[in-house]
C-alpha cells in the first residue's frame, strides 16, 4: 500500500507504510478487532489531549512541561510508524528542554498540522472500514 507522503522534500514520510503493515501482520486472526486499528484509535484519542496539555504549557510559558509533552507524543508517534510527527516532537522536546519559546511555539504549529495530515492519512489508508 504505497500511500508514504512527504511533508517536505527533506522530511521524513508522513507515514511508515512498511511499519504500519508489520503491525498490521500481528492481528491474531482470533481476535475481534484488528491490533492496528486498535493502536489508531488509541492515537487519536491520546494525541489530541497531549496537544491540548502542550498548548496550555505553552501559554503559560512552562517550556519544560512543553517539551515533556512533545516527548509523550514523539513516543506514541514512533511506535504508530508516523515518522514526521515523531520528528517534529523530538525537535520541540529539545526546545522545550532548552526553553527555546520562539523555536517551541513554532513547532507546535507544524505539529498540530502534521498531526491533521498524519490522522487524515490514517483514517484514509489505513484504519479499517466498519
Amino acid at each position: 500500500m504505497a500511500v508514504a507522503k512527504r511533508i517536505g522534500a527533506d522530511q521524513p514520510v508522513l507515514v511508515d507504510d512498511e511499519k504500519l503493515a508489520s503491525i498490521r501482520s500481528l492481528t491474531d486472526p482470533n481476535d475481534t478487532e484488528d491490533f492496528l486499528d486498535s493502536l489508531i484509535r488509541m492515537f487519536f484519542e491520546r494525541a489530541p489531549n497531549v496537544l491540548n496539555a502542550m498548548k496550555q504549557s505553552i501559554e503559560s510559558q512552562n517550556w519544560q512541561q512543553a517539551g515533556r509533552d512533545a516527548h509523550a507524543l514523539k513516543g506514541t508517534s514512533g511506535n504508530l510508524g508516523a515518522n514526521a510527527l515523531m520528528h517534529l516532537c523530538a525537535d520541540a522536546e529539545l526546545a522545550g528542554q532548552n526553553n527555546q519559546q520562539d523555536t517551541l511555539e513554532a513547532l507546535y504549529e507544524e505539529i498540530q498540522e502534521c498531526y491533521r495530515e498524519t490522522a487524515a492519512l490514517l483514517r484514509e489508508h489505513w484504519l479499517s472500514k466498519d
